[in-house]
């Protein structure tokens, strides 16, 4: 048996070795917290601002010299022109062999990887951002800031380098990626039934192009030459989470299925109000929410959200913007809306932006689709010179068909009215405005007649263009941005790679796809043909307007003309048009001017 005085002493060095395990484990930890102010913030331990100079001689200070400018929140880099930033992650920069990562650096060329050099050390790291000569003893590019920094400093960023964008996020697996699309309550039935069908089949397309499983008859294979030649494609999983009870209890619903089915993000998704609970769920737990077709988008971007647009208020903007490019305000503006939340948001946002004009502003904000005598009240006293901007659903213009239109401007919400606006009264449509934030329904573009194709070879019928163009995108485009993020399976590079990829995919693929629609007119025909029989058939289109000319055919992988991202942009289209109904076609839409992005 051990005497006393031993079992003191082992006691004793088991504490010492204890408390510096824990003292070297908080050293530790300040490092990196020491490392991440300098790249995020550029603000070194004692709080100085971090200092660097650039090749042109221009000086950098503070938050302007912090290295998350141009590296990016996930140590991933990015593209700035003709310019490459590399990725300076641990994986990248002190990794080597087979534990070194590669990126796809150029979204434009999509087989071009990171180069090969050195391992990186402190010594080298430490030479690297003080005078600019890489480890492979290169000069940087003059716009790396040749930074002013201690031993210590340099020390500190290496420990935070290490552990960047160091493990895949949650929902990631060695060859599968977890993902999860969320339906808010009080959905309609057959929305949500056609949205899940389009989720649904993309996923099975995707697996089905996966190597080890079959070849689809999906429009093109969804493995890219690099993904293939490096050999990180995975299986996708998909769980639909139908939310239920009050906004105030999903964000519960949400901890708890994230927690129970790690999601890597929450890929499209269907709400017809209320989404702030879900956005903010995703800002928290930092998880992507890619291109959600929803109502009611919230007013301000966050980081891991991203839109198509900004729905009502958008409309409300660019409605302020089209009077004062026409240099005519109107002397009075009536809005009539539901007492909802997006509504309300766009007939507020309207009203601020007016004020300061010689403008009368009044609302009408009703509880119940208005009645015909609601109606006659409303426009009883509207005038030449007056705007009446009405934001109401299509299903409440009904009483509208037996009442003349009033003698003031008349403006409808394009997103509220719908693609084809049919259900605005016939002897209002000589009058009516629109708010227009998708393409012209004869115009439509980006190779429309691919999406219609996709349609016909998953047998699924066309029922609701705008969310099923929807869906169709944000899966496709999904698949693309992971495609060329290879093994690097971030969250944040998620979303980085969105910003950086979506104007030369979608100009890139017009130009592919219209090299191949020649070839593809009569097999699109056909598919275009037999969902326009299953809309006649509902009632959803007239039979003779079921077909139009070939050379109107719409060509757009998306409903919206233009989608574009940067860095921070959370809304993909970014403006809309004024149109009005053509006097000889009650059916076709006309622009008033060019697409207004307010």
């Amino acid at each position: 048996m051990p005497s006393v005085a031993r079992r003191l002493r082992l006691v004793c060095c088991a504490l010492l070795a204890l408390a510096t395990h824990v003292a070297t484990a908080q050293s530790s930890a300040d490092q990196v917290e020491a490392g991440r102010l300098l790249y995020q913030e550029g603000r070194r331990a004692d709080s100085a601002p971090l200092r660097g100079v650039r090749g042109n001689g221009i000086e950098v200070r503070g938050v302007a010299a912090a290295c998350v400018g141009c590296h990016r929140p996930s140590g991933m880099g990015s593209v700035e022109g003709d310019v490459q930033i590399r990725p300076i992650t641990g994986r990248y920069l002190f990794a080597a062999g087979k534990d070194r990562h590669y990126a796809v650096m150029d979204p434009r060329v999509g087989k071009q990887l990171n180069e090969d050099r050195p391992v990186y050390t402190t010594d080298s790291l430490e030479r690297a951002v003080r005078d600019g000569i890489g480890s492979d003893g290169r000069v940087l590019n003059p716009m790396m800031p040749r930074y002013a920094m201690e031993a210590g400093d340099v020390q500190s960023l290496q420990s935070y380098l290490q552990q960047l964008s160091g493990e895949w996020s949650p929902g990631v697996t060695a060859d599968t990626i977890h993902l999860a699309t969320v339906i808010t309550p009080g959905m309609d039935p057959l929305r949500r039934e056609i949205f899940v069908q389009m989720m649904e089949a993309a996923v099975r397309q995707k697996n089905a192009n996966t190597v080890g499983g079959r070849r689809s008859q999906g429009r093109r294979n969804m493995i890219s030459p690099v993904e293939h030649m490096q050999q990180t494609e995975r299986q996708w999983s998909l769980e639909v989470w139908q939310l239920e009870g009050e906004p105030s209890s999903w964000a519960a619903q949400l901890v708890q299925r994230q927690a129970q089915h790690p999601a890597f993000a929450l890929v499209s998704g269907l709400g017809s109000g209320e989404w702030a609970p879900v956005h903010e769920f995703c800002e928290a737990k930092r998880v992507p929410c890619w291109f959600p077709s929803v109502d009611q988008p919230p007013v301000e971007a966050g980081r891991y959200a991203l839109y198509f647009q900004r729905g009502l208020a958008l409309e409300a903007d660019v409605l302020v913007a089209h009077w004062t490019q026409q240099g005519a305000i109107p002397r009075r503006v009536v809005q009539v809306l539901r007492d909802e939340p997006a509504a309300v948001g766009a007939a507020t946002r309207l009203e601020q932006a007016l004020r300061g004009q010689r403008t009368r502003l009044s609302r009408h904000t009703l509880a119940t689709p208005p009645a015909e005598a609601d109606w006659r009240r409303m426009l009883a006293d509207l005038r030449p010179g007056d705007a009446l901007v009405i934001w109401l659903p299509a299903d409440d213009l009904a009483e509208l068909a037996d009442l003349a239109p009033p003698r003031s401007d008349i403006y409808l919400s394009g997103a509220r009215t719908g693609i084809e606006p049919r259900a605005v009264p016939a002897a209002w449509r000589v009058k009516a405005m629109l708010t227009y934030p998708f393409e012209l329904p004869h115009t439509r573009q980006s190779n429309q007649s691919y999406f219609f194709r996709w349609l016909d070879t998953w047998n699924i019928p066309l029922r609701d263009l705008r969310l099923q163009s929807e869906v169709y995108f944000a899966m496709t485009y999904l698949n693309d941005t992971l495609a060329e993020m290879l093994h690097n399976l971030y969250g944040e590079y998620l979303v980085e790679r969105a910003e950086q990829m979506i104007r030369r995919r979608e100009g890139g693929r017009a130009e592919q796809e219209a090299r191949e629609r020649r070839q593809l007119r009569s097999v699109s025909a056909v598919a275009l043909r037999r969902q326009q029989v299953s809309q006649v058939e509902r009632g959803m289109l007239t039979a003779e307007s079921a077909m139009p000319p070939a050379s109107n055919w719409p060509e757009s992988t998306t409903i919206y003309p233009r989608l574009t991202l940067g860095p921070s942009q959370r809304f993909a289209s970014k403006g809309a048009y004024i149109v009005r109904f053509d006097p000889t076609d009650a059916d076709r839409l006309l622009p008033v001017g060019e697409w207004i992005v307010p």
